[in-house]
């Protein structure tokens, strides 16, 4: 049995109060969270007019923190609570273990970058269920290295676990872990890491009855995916087929999939239109684009089909495409650029939607700015106070910007400027 020393609940506290004040700054400057379209979907599932297409936990969790409420901003500010504990947990971990170097970075690339900040304050499950995989796979390693369930694990554990399970359609592969750790732990870390799998798999599993959904799942997504990319002609065929002496059958053979998979998929729509809207990483043009093939409306007979004839034909003729895809799909999520949209591109974006603030972030007349009126039964008072509390935020965020490109020169010229101009759409104007 490995032995760690214990983290001291200063570091702790300290790191976690820390980080509230920087999630709380952000929150405040982003008023009342960032909102897309995947944002708006659930809102209105919640409200009772529309299908998000989400998992049934993450509507109940919209549902117990906006539905009550009517405020936006209070499940994103739960979402930020529930990071920044996490975060302090491990980082105040490592600090004890006197990994300096790792905590230093965990916190100042990880836990507080501004992009991690962004990611957590959107209203989207990706960002909760990122963060309670990692709380949930540290706890389980810590468990299995120990060999027992300490009452912090325990925490983190029952906190964590249905973040990581029931948020997404792919969290369910977490159960894995969790029954290795099962059978590494003693007699008592057993019964206390199975009640709470028992709990928590029951109560998703109620969930999910309560309020049924049809959720984009996690195989159909990557099904479609590929099988519209071994559509895809080959360059490379074309060519060699003026060779009469090459006889490589990775380069001669035409795309193979099932007659059963083209047939199906051009009853729904031409291959060419599948084509012309296919990506590389991403598969959103043939799911969500108007003009697009709009394959999410595949009725539920012919998605089981597509998933069948996929592993039982199309992938092991496409094997060496499937992989490439794999990679370059994983490599570009790895690495993707992110970035923070100027002012001129919010416009239109999405609709209003109510907070304890009636905040407008998307003007249709091209100005980029913020407005505000307040809510039902608010005082002035209230809109005057948090609209000062988030100017001077977002003027310490403008500052600071500014400061870091007269420093470093005019390589963070255009940080800077991002930066500056998302802090001056973001101060609510009063009044």
């Amino acid at each position: 049995m490995s032995t760690f020393r214990r983290a001291h609940p200063t570091s702790c506290i300290l790191i976690f109060t820390g980080l509230l004040v920087w999630y709380g700054l952000w929150l405040l400057t982003y008023w009342p969270g960032v909102l897309g379209n995947d944002s708006i979907a659930i809102l209105m599932e919640v409200d009772g007019t529309n299908q998000s297409g989400k998992t049934a936990f993450w509507y109940y969790f919209v549902r117990l923190f906006y539905g009550t409420t009517g405020r936006v901003e209070t499940p994103v500010a739960v979402t930020l609570i529930i990071s920044a504990l996490v975060f302090a947990r491990i980082l105040s971990w490592s600090w004890a273990q006197e990994l300096r170097k790792t905590c230093l970075v965990g916190l100042a690339f990880i836990a507080a970058t501004p992009h991690m900040v962004v990611f957590l304050a959107t209203l989207y499950p990706d960002g909760i269920f990122a963060v309670g995989s990692v709380g949930l796979l540290f706890e389980l390693w810590l468990c299995a290295r120990r060999r027992t369930v300490s009452m912090t694990s325990a925490g983190l554990i029952a906190l964590t676990l249905p973040l990581a399970l029931f948020m997404r359609s792919n969290g369910l592969l977490w159960l894995g872990p969790a029954a290795v750790v099962l059978l590494l732990v003693n007699r008592r870390g057993r019964k206390v890491l199975g009640a709470l799998l028992v709990l928590w798999c029951t109560l998703g599993y109620l969930a999910s009855q309560l309020h049924p959904t049809r959720p984009q799942g996690a195989m159909f997504p990557m099904v479609v995916f590929e099988t519209v990319h071994f559509l895809r002609p080959h360059a490379m065929h074309d060519l060699w087929r003026t060779y009469p002496g090459m006889n490589d059958p990775w380069v001669q053979k035409a795309p193979m999939v099932s007659g059963e998979t083209k047939a199906l998929l051009q009853r729904h729509h031409s291959l060419e239109n599948m084509l012309a809207y296919s990506d590389p990483a991403y598969w959103d043009m043939l799911i969500f684009h108007p003009q697009g093939p709009q394959l999410i409306g595949l009725s539920e007979d012919d998605r089981q089909t597509l998933i069948r004839e996929f592993w039982r034909y199309n992938l092991w003729h496409n094997l060496p495409s499937f992989l490439g895809s794999r990679v370059t799909v994983f490599f570009t999520a790895a690495l993707a650029e992110g970035g923070f949209s100027r002012a001129g591109l919010r416009s239109g974006s999405a609709p209003t939607h109510k907070g304890s603030l009636q905040v407008s972030a998307f003007r249709t007349d091209g100005a980029g700015g913020v407005s505000c009126q307040p809510a039902a039964g608010q005082s002035r008072r209230e809109v005057v106070a948090v609209g000062s509390v988030a100017g001077v935020g977002a003027l310490v965020c403008r500052g600071a910007a500014q400061l870091v490109a007269t420093r470093c020169g005019a390589g963070a010229a255009g940080l800077a400027d991002d930066c500056a101009t998302w802090c001056d759409c973001a101060v609510l104007q009063r009044g």
